[in-house]
């Protein structure tokens, strides 16, 4: 394995889609409320793609230097194909990817504002308690409700929040984060259920079981979590609509309806597959589809003119 492919697997491509997903889901709240603006939604995605790949290596470091042996149990060796230590390369590419997603984080700061310096500095911090002190968050055992943060309230609002602002409107209601929080909760438990199935396929195969939630309390407490999980936000998502006044939108919920089905059967092959692992990759296909989906519904039900919004008397304006 030469450096480039031993940075790309710390990356970790697949769990990119968690981050696509959210943001798509802050892009289809903002859209909702009729704002719209590509640049800064584009910047989001940039920013949290490099994001996410920046913790992934930085995890992968940490793990390398701290000989936790996740990433020999995933087929890195100790040094690269040219005999350069492996701690080195990940070290070279955290440099890197860190770099890179400061500029985009600053491209972010200059469209939509000083604020923006708040949930960065919160991932910052998230990033950095999840693989330091004597017990690093990415290691305990409630790791998965940092995911519920991270992909929900997190991202879902700062991209909602990020659109609206780099928008122009000198009234901007607080009120217009509404549809935000309703999806952050869906993306966040939706997150959720992704990170325990995750951990929940790889104690069922017997790989890193013994500091994550799946491998102390078993597979079928963690089918009983997900069950709940998907029963309470398929709920969310199906009267969101109603919740923030989108009154067309009676049709949606057959996307909440194809929402629980996909997560059953995810929650199905993780009990019952030989292979669990199709369970991981059917919660990531199904995240994706919601994020997308809630997209291009809400700019079709959403109300094209801000002015059109039914605010609550009770927020305040942000000028």
């Amino acid at each position: 394995m030469n450096a480039l492919q031993i940075i790309l697997k710390s990356c970790s491509i697949s769990t990119l889609w968690l981050g696509v997903a959210s943001v798509s889901a802050g892009c289809a709240s903002a859209i909702a409320y009729g704002y719209i603006e590509i640049f800064p939604a584009l910047l989001c995605y940039a920013f949290a793609i490099l994001m996410q790949c920046t913790g992934n290596i930085g995890h992968r470091y940490y793990d390398e230097k701290n000989g936790y042996g996740e990433n020999l149990r995933d087929g890195m060796s100790y040094e690269d194909d040219e005999g350069r230590p492996v701690l080195y390369c990940l070290s070279e590419g955290l440099k890197v990817f860190s770099g890179i997603t400061l500029l985009v984080g600053l491209g972010v700061l200059m469209t939509s504002g000083w604020w923006t310096l708040i949930p960065g500095a919160l991932i910052i911090g998230i990033n950095w308690l999840n693989n330091h002190g004597k017990y690093p968050w990415s290691r305990s055992l409630f790791y998965p409700v940092i995911t519920f943060i991270i992909f929900g309230p997190i991202t879902v609002i700062s991209t909602n929040l990020a659109i609206c602002r780099a928008s122009g409107y000198q009234d901007f209601i607080l009120s217009d984060l509404k549809p935000a929080f309703v999806m952050s909760a869906v993306m966040g438990l939706m997150a959720f259920n992704c990170h325990i199935i995750y951990r929940a396929s790889h104690a069922i195969l017997g790989i890193g079981v013994s500091k994550s939630f799946t491998g102390e309390y078993g597979v079928k407490v963690a089918a009983w979590i997900l069950a709940v999980s998907t029963l309470i936000y398929t709920f969310v998502l199906a009267v969101a609509p109603f919740e923030i006044s989108l009154y067309t939108g009676y049709g949606f919920i057959i996307m909440p309806l194809v929402s629980l089905v996909i997560s059953f059967i995810s929650i199905y092959w993780l009990i019952k597959s030989p292979d669990p692992t199709k369970a991981w990759r059917l919660s990531l296909v199904n995240i994706v589809m919601v994020g997308v989906a809630t997209l291009i519904i809400f700019s079709f039900i959403g109300y094209p003119n801000v002015n059109d919004i039914p605010h609550d008397d009770f927020f305040f304006i942000i000028n």
